[in-house]
């Protein structure tokens, strides 16, 4: 039968084959790595989510396979410097209900390894990576590693986009990242500022008693100083050379009843 029909063999044939790539192939539900099932090759419905701190044996283990997306990818809070997991497999990077890749407070995160992705797409209008509250921003501005992951995943992004379309979808929307303070080094600052105030007290409290002390020196010297005023003005009110009144009106009393004088 094949014999005179061709086709027909050569359709079988490949029927045979896409049953055959089918089984091989693995639909998984996305979620974190460690709950996935062994052996996932496509990732659905749900975004991949890397998250916290996890075995990276174990995650690697999970991985290994997947070379498609088409739900999205999350890093979230974990603390890897070089996100390499897909780096080799991943091919096809897809998210129709959002952005394709979010980065959202790592604390180390430093290089994106996606160097056999050759399908980066995410919802129109929307952006095709989002970096929220993540220092992964910060270190794309001052390191050239980082950057050129970045330009690496736009040039991707931007395959089979026309070149002349005035208006190309976002390709990364930043929310800016802000160090917050930790809550004990309020006290710190409270610390200082106590000691500053103290400190200015301490001074109020020195000039008062300096000043207290200077104007009750100088009143002092104000009365010593009219003292010695109504001294000197009872001396100008005495008689002849400093005889007192009283003496020398008895002198002329005497004076006059001398019987020679008379």
């Amino acid at each position: 039968m094949f014999d005179s029909n061709p086709f027909i063999f050569k359709a079988v044939c490949l029927l045979i084959l896409l049953r055959s790539f089918d089984a091989q192939e693995k639909k998984c539900l996305g979620r974190e790595p460690q709950e996935l099932e062994d052996g996932c090759t496509i990732i659905e419905t749900k975004p991949l989510v890397f998250k916290g701190t996890q075995s990276e044996a174990v995650i690697r283990t999970k991985v290994e396979k997947i070379h498609e997306i088409h739900a999205g990818l999350e890093i979230i809070e974990t603390d890897y410097e070089n996100f390499d997991f897909l780096n080799k497999t991943l091919r096809v990077l897809r998210n129709p209900e959002g952005a394709a890749i979010t980065i959202r407070k790592n604390t180390k995160l430093k290089r994106l390894g996606f160097w056999a992705l050759s399908t980066l797409e995410a919802k129109k209008d929307g952006p095709i990576i989002i970096i929220d509250k993540d220092p992964f921003a910060q270190i794309a501005d001052k390191e050239g590693d980082a950057l050129r992951d970045l330009k690496h995943l736009e040039f991707v992004s931007r395959i089979g986009v026309d070149p002349e379309n005035q208006c190309p979808q976002k390709f990364a929307e930043v929310i800016r990242y802000k160090e917050e303070v930790p809550f004990h080094n309020y006290w710190v600052l409270f610390l200082i500022l106590g000691v500053v105030l103290l400190i200015f007290a301490i001074g109020m409290l020195v000039w008062y008693q300096r000043t207290k002390k200077a104007v009750k020196a100088k009143k002092a010297e104000s009365a010593q100083s009219k003292d010695l005023e109504k001294k000197a003005d009872g001396a100008d009110n005495g008689i002849g050379d400093g005889v007192p009144e009283k003496a020398g009106s008895m002198q002329v009393k005497v004076a006059a009843e001398d019987p020679k004088n008379k």
